[in-house]
């Protein structure tokens, strides 16, 4: 099975490395394009087993006219790796991906969805699904995912549900006081907040604030502050993309926010990055939207989290058993629900173990790896032999792989 894989960055998706190494393992010839291999995670896909093929796939929606050299391009790297599946991670590289490929209807080629942002947006969900031909299939990476697919009329023999899973790491008991130290917080103090990238706000989808509500946690800092003075706001992470003028911003607010300190130390060498969230005494994860993004790593390394009530993320945090969620999220009702967290935290603190217990199963992506060569051989067979195929079996089968816990949350 030779499967050729689009990834738009080797600075992010550690999943994406994580689920290729375990596809390698298992003895499927994996294919990757990738823009570069310069910082970030590039070592890990080299050490991948994957073969890497230097290619921007990514849609050029600011330079429209670079997009027929980028086509023809794709072609050729088809033309030279002819994989019997081609299986893309990100909108942007599924668009150019069908549109390469559109007069071409003899290569399977699946999108595994990050996200749900774009399905959110009744423009940009109709331009990706309109793109789609009957070649294409969808894995969604959380249910949340999988119902707005379906809502839009996707078939149920076209669609899956896989999460991202990830390495997990025990390494976590010595970088507490370690990360303390370097970020100048003393062993007293409470820490709260997050590590996750600025990515400031999409005016284009009328967005005003960043996409991880920045913005508005820096807010509930100043009324926590009111509330209490033994705790320490720390937001780790840069913005992402090109330029500063986001994050100038956010450690403008940051600098004025009031009585309580709220460090923002810029972002962490990926390796660190991982080790780090033992520094927090609760994580607090409030997206506009989101996937199940920034909950499972402080989950994984047992750390409580508090979160709001959107896209997958209820698919972890499941309210009083693995974490907490939010019924209002203002800066003040948020301020409120942090300090009713930390004045309860040995509680807290025992959900975030049964948190750690879930997501160590749900997302081990030994696991979910094999859901996902799974999902590619019933492709590859539904395409050859379609009289055959019963998607009805294989719903029943891959639900059965969910961990119990997970089901409990319907």
């Amino acid at each position: 099975m030779r499967v050729l894989q689009l990834v738009k960055t080797s600075h992010g998706a550690r999943w994406a490395v994580d689920q290729v190494r375990e596809l390698c393992a298992m003895g499927v010839d994996v294919h990757v394009a990738l823009p570069d291999l310069a910082g970030g995670f590039s070592n890990a896909w080299v050490e991948s087993g994957a073969k890497i093929h230097i290619f921007d796939a990514e849609f050029p929606v600011k330079t429209p006219w670079r997009l027929p050299s980028i086509l023809k391009g794709f072609r050729n790297l088809i033309e030279q790796v002819q994989p019997d599946l081609i299986h893309s991670h990100f909108v942007s590289t599924t668009l150019t991906m069908r549109m390469a490929l559109k007069g071409d209807s003899s290569i399977p080629r699946v999108f595994q969805v990050p996200g749900p942002l774009h399905l959110e947006n009744a423009v940009f969900r109709n331009w990706e699904l309109s793109t789609s031909t009957e070649k294409d299939y969808w894995i969604a990476s959380s249910k949340y995912i999988n119902q707005l697919y379906v809502n839009a009329g996707i078939a149920d023999h076209r669609l899956f549900t896989s999460y991202y899973g990830n390495y997990q790491s025990d390494d976590y008991e010595s970088a507490r006081e370690e990360l303390r130290a370097l970020f100048g917080i003393s062993k007293h103090e409470l820490v709260v907040g997050s590590i996750s990238y600025m990515y400031p706000p999409k005016y284009f989808l009328g967005q005003l604030r960043g996409l991880k509500r920045h913005e508005t946690l820096i807010k509930a800092f100043g009324h926590l502050g009111e509330l209490r003075n033994d705790v320490t706001g720390l937001l780790v992470g840069g913005q992402w993309g090109n330029g500063k003028s986001y994050e100038r911003k956010l450690r403008r607010q940051a600098a004025h926010v009031g009585s309580m300190r709220v460090a923002l130390p810029g972002a962490l060498p990926p390796q660190n990055s991982a080790r780090a969230w033992p520094v927090f005494d609760l994580v607090v994860h409030i997206p506009s939207t989101e996937n199940c993004g920034g909950v499972v790593e402080p989950l994984a390394a047992g750390v409580p989290v508090l979160a709001n009530k959107v896209g997958g993320l209820p698919e972890v945090v499941i309210d009083g058993m693995t974490g907490v969620l939010l019924e209002k999220d203002s800066p003040l009702d948020i301020a409120r629900a942090i300090n009713r967290a930390l004045t309860n935290l040995p509680d807290l603190q025992a959900t975030a173990r049964t948190g750690r217990n879930l997501v160590r199963t749900m997302f081990d992506v030994r696991r979910t790896a094999k859901e996902i060569y799974q999902t590619y051989a019933h492709i590859i067979n539904d395409e050859q032999r379609p009289e055959t195929f019963d998607s009805v079996s294989f719903s029943q089968t891959h639900a059965a792989s969910r961990p119990t816990l997970v089901s409990s949350s319907d």
